[in-house]
């Protein structure tokens, strides 16, 4: 079985919140899972140009 590649930028404070994601999206075995975190007090949006991720993932009160 052909399974998909997705490289996926979290974007939160909480390591803790970070691992909830990583596990759900686990649950799906079709797809291969890449992660990169990323904080919200960080200001260096060129991070996201550099890994080039398929996916951004923020919590609702970050604050760009």
């Amino acid at each position: 079985m052909l399974t998909q590649s997705r490289h996926i930028l979290l974007v939160d404070d909480s390591p803790e919140d970070w691992e909830i994601f990583r596990c759900y999206l686990k649950k799906n075995t079709k797809t291969n899972y890449t992660f990169s975190e990323m904080t919200t007090g960080e200001k260096d949006w060129r991070i996201p140009e550099q890994i080039r991720p398929t996916v951004f993932c923020w919590t609702t009160a970050c604050q760009i």
